[in-house]
């Protein structure tokens, strides 16, 4: 049937729903899920509707373009096919919205407000028709048309998405069908105009799948997530408040000295949140990108050095496992530190292999920013490694060479020597007690902040770390002394190892000390992905960490008669609440769908792509979703609350400074006074004889003290 009479049909049928619902339908609809807000249903909807977005679409279409536009002419189609459906339905969408100016749910509940106000363009008057529908039924429904034997499951996809829109009530019914009968049109429209074909099979490339992979894993849940404390929390408000202060030398946090890290992460954060907002996103598109600066030097040494093959495997390893990934999209300054050393690094062995100059200048560059990222550590882990390297091989003339390279060493100072020079002369003693002394010496030599564990915490640190790919430390070391003979494989069993014995004897232990020598380990990991044979055995920590999250919150219940702590507690008998039937329905799913992968026939890689695919969805969208509602959440609301009704607070026997961001302010950490506005947790208010409650949820509590 030609296109035009399909539109034409298609007029016929959703004019008069679009009508029906405009006159009786849309109100209480919108009445019933507005009800409803807060339950797994609703959850649900918030989850799904973020597929509805164009942005990732936009990004995907311009890789597809780009990446097949010499070598696969279909598929370089296909790319083209996508950008213009996200841009006719965009355009469409965008010149009605402002055409109609229809309100949007969020006025009707609020002051009873349904109305077409006509040309104009703002967020609350800007619902009909809904643009994710429009996006979702045209990119869904477009697939629909390329890949004919999954049409009913991709359409359906576009569907969820649509109606997710009056699930969490950000759109009506009539909002929702317009906009998707927009998506469909362009499809048809589109889709007859290019003349394209169904494909019968496709092969993608693999850095189309790492920039999946990365776009998933790095950018996705940037703004999603409320921050975390106290880490997260702290550099943030520390950022927040050199940006308010402009004083670009010293960090404060509420006020006070932070001698905890060097500045030049702060400087990048500064520029994410002068560029995007004092928000989560703000925040932590710095580490994102240092991330994947990291990852793709390391896929360009691999590829270099070893084969294309490692090369991806490396890549796609570090976008995947647990502890990179979460440190990687985190607004700490960790993800900067490790591209440091890891440049440093591999500067070095470049040097072994060339003993050309220019691999001492960048050595010693790539240690000055590493020092003012976090201080010696940047210098400690490419001299040990170095030297031991050098001198097993017997190249210790070579090695002294590059040491007291003396251009290199005033480069070092030139870049490093700056900053230090000037905190020094603003902060005097205090700067050299503050950083040197207590946050690198006694932090090695004592346990700091009850940080501690035995001689083997890092065996069980990584063991964890490294899901879902666990399976692949025994390819990593299996015949590892034969292959120490090779150059490349020593020096990166002599970096991992120094890394690991050495912060194993550290007072103070913090699970990521450890990821300094996870660049060396992924790339052994993924030089011996073929000598793990059996693919159930690769599966299975995968399987194991699926089964223990979903049984987590029960098993938290079932434990709670050992706990003492009375936040604790509470937050135990509010767990299902978040860790719920929406947070169980998308584990339990991807356990499923990894069985499936499991049995299947094809080839393994494909198997460890679904895996990574599958862990980071796990994570980010199921776990770190329900934990930041749960534990996080409460801090955020309250410091909304406080920020929006002008409240001076001050901060008792708690430690958030993710309060201190949001809230935008300063909070001082004391006793408060009568009359003044505290933030606690609930136990702790047991000491004041009268308070008021202004906010409360999950064990947090923003309250006015009234008696003593």
């Amino acid at each position: 049937m030609p296109y035009q009479k399909l539109l034409l049909y298609s007029l016929f049928i959703v004019a008069p729903l679009i009508v029906v619902s405009l006159l009786s339908l849309d109100r209480t609809i919108s009445d019933y899920f507005f009800a409803q807000r807060g339950d797994a249903l609703w959850h649900f909807g918030n989850f799904i509707t973020y597929f509805g977005k164009s942005d990732i679409y936009f990004i995907i279409a311009i890789g597809l373009y780009f990446g097949y536009r010499k070598s696969n002419a279909t598929l370089s189609k296909a790319g083209i096919y996508l950008l213009l459906l996200n841009l006719v339905s965009g355009i469409v969408v965008t010149v009605l919205k402002f055409i109609f100016a229809k309100t949007r749910p969020l006025l009707y509940h609020s002051d009873g407000v349904f109305a077409f106000d006509w040309f104009r363009y703002e967020y609350a008057y800007n619902a009909f028709p809904s643009g994710h529908s429009a996006t979702a039924l045209a990119v869904w429904f477009g697939l629909a048309l390329l890949f004919p034997r999954y049409k009913i499951a991709l359409t359906l996809v576009g569907v969820m998405i649509a109606f997710s829109r009056m699930v969490i009530d950000a759109h009506y019914l009539s909002d929702v069908l317009f906009g998707s009968a927009i998506g469909v049109a362009t499809v048809m429209l589109v889709y007859a105009k290019m003349q394209l074909k169904p494909f019968e099979s496709v092969q993608l490339k693999p850095y189309l799948i790492l920039g999946f992979s990365a776009l998933f894993a790095l950018f996705s849940t940037l703004g999603y997530l409320p921050l975390f404390d106290l880490d997260e929390g702290a550099f943030s408000e520390a950022m927040r408040e050199m940006m308010v202060g402009k004083d670009y030398i010293t960090t404060y946090l509420n006020g006070e000295l932070r001698f905890d890290k060097p500045i030049l992460f702060y400087w990048f954060g500064l520029l994410g949140i002068g560029s995007f907002g004092v928000n989560e996103f703000g925040a932590r598109i710095a580490s994102a990108w240092f991330a994947l600066l990291w990852i793709g030097a390391t896929y360009l040494f691999v590829r270099r050095l070893i084969d294309t093959q490692s090369a991806f495997w490396s890549a796609f390893l570090m976008l995947t496992t647990l502890q990179i990934s979460i440190i990687s999209k985190a607004a700490i300054a960790d993800a900067l530190l490790n591209l440091t050393i890891a440049l440093s690094m591999f500067s070095i062995y470049c040097y072994y292999l060339k003993r050309a100059s220019k691999y001492i200048y960048l050595t010693f560059a790539f240690m000055a920013l590493g020092v003012l990222t976090k201080g010696p550590v940047a210098i400690l882990i490419p001299l040990a490694v170095s030297s031991i390297f050098f001198v097993w091989l017997g190249e210790w003339r070579a090695y002294l060479k590059a040491l007291f390279h003396i251009p290199a060493i005033l480069l070092f100072l030139l870049i490093a020597l700056p900053w230090y020079y000037l905190e020094y002369q603003a902060q005097g003693q205090a700067f050299i007690e503050g950083f040197f002394l207590k946050h690198n010496v006694e932090r090695f030599g004592n346990s700091m902040e009850q940080h501690w564990g035995p001689w083997f915490y890092y065996v069980g640190v990584i063991l964890v770390g490294m899901l879902p790919f666990t399976a692949l430390l025994w390819g990593a070391f299996k015949n590892i002394k034969a292959k120490l003979q090779e150059p490349l494989t020593l020096f990166l069993v002599i970096w991992f190892a120094f890394v690991f014995i050495f912060f194993s004897f550290s007072g103070t232990k913090l699970p990521h000390y450890v990821i300094y020598g996870y660049t060396p380990l992924i790339i052994l990991m993924a030089m011996g992905v073929e000598r793990v044979k059996n693919d159930f055995l690769l599966m299975v920590p995968l399987f194991i960490f699926l089964l223990l999250m979903i049984a987590f919150p029960n098993l938290l219940v079932l434990f709670q008669d050992k706990i003492k702590d009375a936040y604790v507690l509470i937050l135990i008998e509010n767990i299902h609440k978040e860790f719920g039937l929406e947070y169980k329905s998308l584990l339990f799913a991807l356990t499923l769908i990894l069985i499936a992968v499991t049995f299947s026939k094809v080839a393994r890689e494909y198997k460890m792509i679904a895996m990574g695919i599958i862990f980071i969805t796990a994570l980010n969208f199921g776990v770190l979703k329900s934990y930041g509602a749960l534990v996080q959440q409460p801090i955020k609301e309250a410091a909304l609350f406080a920020k929006h009704n002008a409240l001076e607070v001050v901060m008792w026997k708690l430690n958030t400074p993710s309060f201190s961001f949001y809230s935008q302010r300063i909070v001082k950490r004391r006793e408060p006074n009568e009359g003044e506005t505290v933030v606690a947790k609930l136990p702790k208010l047991k000491a004041f004889k009268h308070y008021e409650v202004l906010y409360q949820k999950y064990g947090v509590v923003l309250a006015k003290v009234i008696a003593k």
